[in-house]
């Protein structure tokens, strides 16, 4: 199975390959659509692409993701 050309990642093994937290990932899906990276939903289950999260991280790679507010 971990064979397949592009496999989908869970959120914890999205947020270990982005270097993020999951709890960024989670929140950023519901609170920061246009910050979060591209996800796809399988039942109540989320999963991410790691051809999507590659181009995500060329889109925003200056992204801070670690901004306060104000």
């Amino acid at each position: 199975m971990t064979d397949l050309p592009n496999p989908l990642l869970t959120t914890g093994e999205a947020a270990e390959y982005l270097r993020v937290s999951s709890r960024w990932l989670a929140h950023s899906r519901h609170h920061e659509p246009g910050a979060a990276p591209p996800f796809v939903q399988v039942g109540r289950r989320i999963y991410y692409r790691v051809t999507d999260l590659d181009t995500w991280i060329g889109e925003h790679g200056a992204l801070d993701i670690h901004r306060r507010r104000p």
